[in-house]
């Protein structure tokens, strides 16, 4: 009998250590499907963080494209007559509020037209994008530049008094005038005509800025081209 009671005694501990082991082993099963759950969500919030991230990105690089797109003309790499016309707007109110003195240029080609009938378009286009490069290259920080037609360019120069605007226009000018294209006929060279006017404090559309400007450009022309005439 004493043997008896002592083997149930010793059952009831079994049974009791094989109830808290499988109880072990349940919780430890909950515990590893609890951490490959979480660890599963955190790889996929991270992944989806870094999906984001990258659609982001591209959202971004895409957005760069299309305001490229729309603001610049694609030969040039210069701003296009739209953006021209409503950066310039946007500065000459500034001018006017600041009191600022202000310049804008119309630059056009030379003979441009015979430079496309005697060695035809894609040298035009090279003639055009190394003047674009010069004009650009002689920016100051607060002026900018644009392609507001075939062979025709418009520069405002902010903060710019009289005699700073004509010796920037004659720089230019002449810059351009060294400048040559080589061709198998031999060197091209290039000259440009610059109306310049300055901006006055009743001036409130760029256009009409940029009308008055063209006046003198064509002064320019009928006085022989390769100069810069100015109000």
């Amino acid at each position: 009998r004493q043997q008896n009671i002592e083997l149930q005694k010793k059952s009831a501990i079994i049974i009791k250590k094989e109830q808290t082991i499988s109880l072990q082993r349940m919780l430890l099963i909950v515990a590893v499907t609890a951490i490959a759950i979480i660890s599963t969500f955190v790889y996929v919030t991270l992944r989806l963080a870094r999906l984001q991230k990258m659609v982001n990105n591209e959202l971004n690089r895409l957005n760069e494209q299309l305001y490229e797109l729309a603001t610049t003309d694609s030969l040039t790499q210069l701003f296009n007559r739209r953006h021209f016309f409503e950066s310039s707007q946007r500065q000459l109110s500034q001018l006017q509020r600041m009191a600022d003195d202000g310049a804008i240029l119309m630059i056009d080609i030379d003979d441009f037209k015979k430079i496309n009938d005697e060695f035809g378009h894609a040298l035009g286009d090279q003639a055009i994008a190394k003047i674009a490069s010069i004009l650009k290259g002689n920016l100051r920080e607060y002026d900018f530049v644009g392609r507001v037609g075939g062979e025709e360019f418009a520069m405002l120069l902010s903060q710019c008094a009289f005699n700073t605007a004509n010796k920037i226009a004659e720089r230019l000018r002449k810059k351009i005038a060294e400048l040559s294209i080589p061709h198998p006929q031999g060197a091209i060279k290039l000259t440009i005509s610059i109306g310049l006017t300055m901006i006055s404090k009743d001036d409130k559309e760029i256009e009409k800025v940029l009308q008055r400007a063209d006046v003198f450009l064509y002064k320019a022309k009928a006085k022989g081209k390769n100069r810069v005439v100015s109000s």
